[in-house]
């Protein structure tokens, strides 16, 4: 058994100093565009990231100490560094997966997705390149073709939210603007932790609300998550319950447009075509749904 193709040396050696020799390596899944892998070191488990991209590596050695301080829960890092261009984090392995009962407004989650809405960083931080979203002209009208839209009717309704999703995009407050419930999983006490931090911004957090109700989820359920997070975090939002949950609908359908643009337009993500066949099926009638 070996380690992953061009492994940093200085990574080899902390694995060979520390550990016992490595048992299996198992690669896993993933959108990001990063290579990830479990490495079982007889009992020991560690997840090693590669990617060419630096914001994640970024966010472990600058932003993620002073956030673990304000009670966000994330993986400890054993080692990080770079070679030949790629940056490489050794984690904490997180064992369990969320389960899918506490998909959506589970209030652990909400409590830890608040403490991040509600941080602050230190004064000069090194913020080094971060994600920032976005929603352009391009990206509607990808869509609109991607999805068979009808034009006539569901085009000004795009380019309404498109225009409302701006202000979403800007400061008050950290974002992870990925916390899927794929990203979460729990310690072996039970308590949940949110890993994959490559997209961590600024913004509303009714992008991080938006994104933990999964699939495609009809006003209701984005309004009632919407309430669940206001009554774990009743101080983070200054809007009224309503107000909000809009915030949260239009959040979601961006996040959608993004995930079929990506798709289109950024090959390393991984995004399987039978999903993008899914969405074409189902997105129609669920914009209709939301308007």
């Amino acid at each position: 058994m070996d380690f992953p193709d061009r492994l940093p040396a200085g990574l080899r050696n902390f694995f060979e100093e520390t550990y016992p020799p490595l048992t299996n390596l198992e690669k896993l899944g993933g959108m990001s565009g990063s290579s990830v892998y479990r490495a079982s070191f007889g009992n020991k488990l560690v997840i090693l990231k590669k990617s060419q991209r630096s914001q994640e590596s970024n966010f472990y050695k600058n932003i993620a100490p002073s956030l673990r301080g304000q009670g966000v829960a994330i993986p400890e890092v054993y080692w990080q560094g770079g070679a030949d261009g790629l940056h490489w984090l050794a984690l904490e392995n997180i064992p369990r997966p969320l389960p899918r009962e506490r998909w959506g407004a589970d209030p652990q989650v909400l409590a830890i997705l608040g403490n991040l809405h509600r941080a602050t960083l230190p004064p000069g931080l090194e913020m080094g390149k971060l994600y920032r979203p976005a929603w352009n002209d391009g990206m509607t009208e990808n869509a609109l073709t991607m999805l068979g839209l009808d034009s006539m009717r569901l085009a000004p309704v795009l380019r309404d939210w498109q225009e409302k999703t701006q202000a979403l995009f800007k400061p008050p407050g950290l974002i992870s603007a990925d916390p899927n419930p794929g990203n979460w999983g729990l310690r072996e006490d039970g308590s949940p932790v949110l890993f994959d931090w490559e997209r961590f911004t600024s913004g509303s957090p009714a992008i991080d609300i938006s994104i933990i109700t999964p699939g495609l989820p009809g006003k209701a359920d984005l309004h009632h998550n919407a309430g669940k997070y206001l009554e774990v975090n009743p101080n983070v939002i200054d809007k009224t319950l309503d107000d909000f949950a809009e915030d949260v609908k239009i959040a979601k359908v961006w996040a959608v447009v993004e995930f079929i643009y990506d798709f289109a337009t950024r090959p390393d993500t991984g995004i399987p075509r039978t999903t993008i066949e899914w969405l074409r099926q189902e997105m129609p009638g669920w914009l209709e749904g939301l308007v």
